[in-house]
């Protein structure tokens, strides 16, 4: 099982939103960095738990969860991938 925890405010000054060629350029980034994990055989996530407090006079929520992953492939998975964005 995967544990993860996010708050996130959604007026928070350190979320910058990037110009359309920042992003290309930061996806290509990207794509050249773990191009070659392209291939590599992962779980799938069969469920998914989410506790979400939602706090509107804040604009701020907590999420508490687990996802359940299954390899539903006939290899062996020694090596788990996990993309993680975290902001300040």
């Amino acid at each position: 099982m995967l544990w993860f925890i996010s708050f996130e405010k959604e007026n928070n000054p350190d979320n910058k939103i990037i110009s359309a060629k920042n992003e290309t350029t930061f996806l290509t980034q990207f794509q050249k960095k773990y191009e070659k994990y392209k291939h590599t055989k992962q779980p799938r996530i069969t469920t998914v738990f989410v506790k979400l407090d939602i706090f509107p006079e804040t604009n701020s929520f907590i999420a508490k969860g687990e996802y359940t992953l299954i390899n539903k492939t006939a290899q062996t998975i020694d090596t788990l991938l996990i993309k993680w964005v975290m902001t300040k």
